[in-house]
């Protein structure tokens, strides 16, 4: 099935990485790095990501096409199966970095009930 973003997805879409130089993405096992300005990005991929994260990334990298943004640059990470471990291991965020991504991404994030946790 071919993913068609809706109005819905991309405002959601540009709601949550307007003020972001960079995402990290549990759900789709990656993490994009913006340069807004140019309106580019370049996407870090677990090497090891499931189908369903690789369909969540897909879906996210087709909403920033739509908004307008290039990829310049894909890295896949071998040997990684989140996005918490591309954050470890190729930005060298400690633990306590990470804690306070976390923390700082549950205050900040554009409500939308799809994707509230039950």
């Amino acid at each position: 099935m071919t993913y068609i973003p809706t109005s819905r997805d991309l405002n959601w879409t540009m709601k949550t990485i307007h003020s972001l130089s960079l995402w990290a993405m549990p759900s789709g096992a990656s993490v994009i790095v913006f340069d807004h300005p140019k309106r580019s990005f370049k996407a870090y991929v677990a090497g090891l990501a499931s189908e369903e994260h690789l369909q969540n990334f897909t879906k996210s990298y087709t909403n920033l096409l739509c908004l307008g943004y290039t990829e310049n640059q894909r890295v896949i990470c071998e040997d990684v199966g989140n996005s918490q471990q591309i954050l470890e291991d190729f930005f060298k965020f400690s633990s306590d970095e990470l804690e306070r991504a976390l923390v700082k991404g549950k205050l900040n994030a554009v409500n939308d009930p799809r994707f509230e946790e039950s």
